[in-house]
């Protein structure tokens, strides 16, 4: 058993079913080996098992945007962290993928291609996360049929990538594309 870390942004009530499904063996968050890949060797080095069980798992969140570079079906990240994984033995099987990517599956089939069907990570796309919901939400049935206009939220916060969104969505002529700015922590 493994408390859950204070850096997790997975709802408690969700960490907890994950517990009592599972032997959580490790966590990890993308944006802590981002920027030191240490961490995450780290993490592994202390965790790995001569032999893991079924219900053994690796809680790794992936939660922050990742870097694709011109055909790269995959991102740079991602392609990091399954590298990583294959360096220290650890077993696709024993890795909960939690993300917001919608869409991340294709990715790790690619990375896992020559792997067992049996031997691949468990792969959860949700947006629950303790930043935008709290642990007293309630389920709202989806209508996507009911909207009538696309739209990005850029959060408000500095981030290079949303900066090169911000700035590839300005070359659009106006007359296809409406851009707003508000707040007073507009930084463009």
């Amino acid at each position: 058993m493994l408390a859950q870390p204070t850096k997790s942004t997975i709802p408690k009530k969700l960490w907890g079913k994950l517990d009592s499904h599972y032997n959580i063996v490790g966590y990890a968050n993308y944006t802590g080996f981002q920027h030191n890949i240490y961490y995450l060797k780290q993490m592994f080095a202390e965790t790995k098992k001569e032999v893991y069980g079924a219900n053994d798992r690796y809680i790794i969140e992936h939660r922050d945007t990742d870097v694709y570079i011109d055909s790269m079906q995959v991102g740079i990240f991602t392609h990091n962290f399954f590298d990583i994984m294959y360096e220290f033995d650890i077993p696709a099987y024993t890795i909960l993928l939690y993300t917001n990517h919608v869409g991340i599956q294709r990715e790790v089939d690619l990375l896992c291609a020559r792997s067992h069907p049996n031997d691949r990570p468990t792969v959860v796309e949700s947006f629950v996360n303790t930043e935008v919901m709290t642990d007293h939400y309630a389920d709202i049935p989806l209508e996507p049929e009911a909207i009538k206009y696309h739209a990005i939220c850029m959060l408000g916060r500095q981030r290079s990538h949303r900066f090169g969104l911000y700035r590839k969505l300005s070359q659009v002529p106006t007359d296809k594309l409406v851009l707003t700015i508000q707040g007073a922590n507009s930084w463009l």
